[in-house]
């Protein structure tokens, strides 16, 4: 197979990812790694039977030969590559490598790791805790210990640590990690079958997603004293000087030494969220918070970058790319470290980036989602969606979303749709180990990967006059509230999918140099942040209907006031000092609508309080814009100019209102004509129309 390394090889092609050789961090009491299942003649079987379908490219966590201070061990990394390239010439693959360290060097540098407020300080104390049921070493709280997909349990439960792994802000930790980096691909890259190795995903953190350790359990660090030391670093350099830092930290007598970080509580927020000041980040003393947050996506975002040079100086110009940018999902994903996505963007090592899809809506006819604005990074890099889905075969499991041969069918075609109406790739992901291992199923993947090369043979064009515009720039400016996430993130988009229309989701940053004439409607989901100097920039014609959600615009300019969401909108609010949904209630003053339409110099704005706003409401919503309604159901679209994709959760007839965009019925091959369509859909069924012009 030809390789050009252009972003389209991936994008075109299927990939499949199993666990073959997974490690674990610890090591038996003979000193060797300890690893997912020695079973690999199993996992084996499932790559084979993948390459069987014409999906040639394969991935899997790799050990990184890492197993002490300055010592490294490649056995298991052969074992699994030699099997692994055994299987065919034809098999492609891409490694994804941990660069989390060995516990040894865990002992050996306390003072590099990350602590969590209640860890001790002293240096003896942490290096006892390294090893013992007091060091988190998985980044989460989990009584089940490593997730095991349904085939078992770990026998160590990772609950209560105080300390946890490496620190992002060690400079030792990130020295040693370029090392490791450095060895395992000059390890491989002597191989007779290098050329055959494509690319490389380095990460680190919580399950390798360079996500801060303790995001998962919303247990906040890091209380190092290199992480104090850095962060005293940046705000210097941040505001010129030690009396300016002092200013904008509000601790007059500030020193290097004595400068007092806040407490997790102080950066989550409180819990009863009756005020819009318990869930934003409005009062002065939460600057250095937000500082802070700042500072550690740049940091995680920096190592990315910097691991991702590693592979394009070590190799000939190979795929780089990992993890990152999981804010549309991730409930404090400012504490995660994952909001500089716009830095990885305009990295040129950066090639793809990575994320699992979301873990909400997976059930069989539901709308699915992603973790970040696919289509913002398909701009410049290329996105690979983790398609980890849960088929009908797999074992009990806490995200089990499919029960039938017709439910694991639409949902197998669902999430590639999904993916190739941004123009993403992705991957086939079997997280426990035999997922897909039925000649059902396998026949399903052969031809998603068919009909995913052919349509990708022709120039992707958006097909929506809906745009939905979020901004992760907002996020710093949060507190912790989860609820605030899923109503105006997860929620506003998965319904908005399911309201008969097709969208667009891309951040506020795409749209300051994007003609927006294709959209009838724009709605800013989770744009709480207003920069004049920005949104000055954006030309949006008084025919396109305006929506914005909750308090649009409230931090203005640096200002933080609910006036600024009236100004800015149109509409006049106020708090009614109660809590909804775990959110402060806001209302329009005159009304008890929490949807409300005004006209203001000649165009149409929407102002949406809604706290879980429903399928119907958004379609009507579009309607009363002038968008184009495909059906009146509750059905889940999907689609470009090349495809419509269109998804039942329970058998209905329908009516769908079809443009002369696409005049092919995929799955029987029929000529259809533009007009209104008789649609006749069972229980997790699906219709699949293309443009065969």
């Amino acid at each position: 197979m030809q390789i050009d390394f252009e972003k389209a090889f991936l994008r075109d092609n299927g990939i499949f990812f199993s666990r073959l050789g997974c490690p674990y961090y610890r090591v038996n009491k003979k000193g060797e790694t300890l690893y997912y299942s020695d079973e690999l003649s199993k996992y084996l079987r499932y790559h084979k039977q993948f390459l069987g379908q014409g999906v040639n490219i394969h991935t899997c966590i790799l050990h990184s030969g890492w197993v002490g201070v300055n010592k490294y061990d490649y056995t298991l990394s052969d074992k699994v590559l030699d099997e692994l390239m055994a299987l065919s010439d034809d098999l492609l693959y891409i490694p994804r490598i941990k660069l989390d360290p060995p516990l040894a060097w865990c002992k050996e540098n306390p003072g590099e790791l990350f602590l969590y407020a209640e860890a001790p300080k002293n240096i003896e104390e942490i290096r006892a805790l390294v090893g013992t049921e007091k060091h988190d070493i998985l980044g989460y709280e989990s009584p089940e210990g490593y997730y095991a997909g349904g085939e078992g349990v770990d026998d160590r439960p990772n609950v209560g640590g105080v300390v946890s792994m490496q620190s992002f802000f060690s400079d030792v930790w990130r020295k040693d990690a370029e090392e490791t980096a450095k060895r395992i691909i000059q390890h491989i890259e002597s191989k007779p079958y290098a050329k055959r190795v494509i690319g490389y995903m380095f990460c680190f953190g919580p399950s390798g997603e360079n996500l801060q350790w303790g995001r998962q359990s919303f247990r906040y660090g890091d209380y190092s004293q290199i992480a104090k030391d850095k962060l005293y670093q940046f705000g210097i350099e941040k505001y010129g000087n030690k009396r300016a830092l002092a200013k904008a930290w509000k601790q007059p007598n500030i020193s290097a030494k004595s400068f007092v970080v806040p407490t997790p509580e102080k950066r989550y927020g409180k819990n009863s969220n009756e005020t819009l000041q318990d869930l934003f980040r409005g009062a002065e003393d939460d600057v250095l918070a937000i500082d802070w947050d700042y500072l550690t996506s740049n940091v995680i975002a920096d190592l990315v970058i910097d691991f991702c040079h590693i592979v394009k100086t070590q190799t000939k110009g190979k795929y780089a790319g990992s993890f990152y940018g999981y804010f549309l999902e991730c409930g404090n994903a400012n504490y995660a470290g994952h909001l500089q996505i716009e830095k990885l963007l305009n990295s040129s090592d950066v090639d793809f980036l990575a994320a699992p899809f979301s873990y909400q809506r997976r059930a069989d006819g539901d709308s699915s989602g992603v973790m970040t604005p696919t289509q913002s990074v398909n701009r410049k890099k290329l996105w690979l969606d983790e398609t980890d889905l849960r088929t009908y075969l797999t074992v009990a499991d806490v995200y089990k979303n499919s029960s039938s041969k017709a439910g694991t069918n639409s949902s197998l075609w669902r999430e590639a749709c999904k993916n190739m109406a941004d123009d993403s790739g992705f991957w086939w992901m079997d997280l426990g180990g035999g997922w897909f291992d039925d000649e059902y199923i396998l026949n399903i993947i052969k031809e998603i990967a068919e009909f995913k090369r052919n349509i990708n043979k022709r120039p992707y064009k958006s097909a929506s006059d809906v745009l939905i515009v979020t901004d992760e720039n907002s996020l710093y400016y949060m507190k912790q509230n989860e609820k605030m996430r899923w109503t105006y993130h997860n929620t506003f988009i998965g319904e908005a999918h399911r309201s008969g229309v097709l969208i667009d989701v891309l951040r506020l940053s795409d749209i300051v140099d994007m003609d927006l004439s294709q959209y009838k409607l724009i709605a800013f989901a989770f744009n709480f942040v207003y920069d004049s100097k920005i949104f000055e920039k954006i030309r949006i014609s008084k025919d396109t209907t305006v929506l914005y959600n909750y308090t649009f615009g409230i931090w203005k300019d640096g200002v933080f006031s609910l006036k600024n969401t009236e100004e800015l909108t149109g509409f006049k609010l106020e708090e009614s000092g109660k809590s909804v949904n775990k959110m402060p209630e806001v209302r329009i003053v005159g009304t008890d609508n929490t949807i409300e339409f005004k006209t203001i110099d000649g165009q149409q704005r929407v102002l949406n309080l809604e706290h879980n706003i429903k399928a119907e409401q958004f379609r009507e919503i579009a309607r009363k814009a002038g968008c184009h309604v495909y059906t009146n159901k509750d059905l889940v679209l999907y689609g470009d100019k090349r495809f419509l994709y269109v998804l039942t959760k329970e058998a209905c007839n329908t009516t769908l209102y079809l443009p002369n965009t696409w005049n092919t019925n995929y799955k029987t091959g029929e000529h259809v004509n533009a007009g209104e369509i008789e649609l006749q859909l069972p229980e997790y069924g699906y219709a699949l129309f293309t443009n065969e012009e």
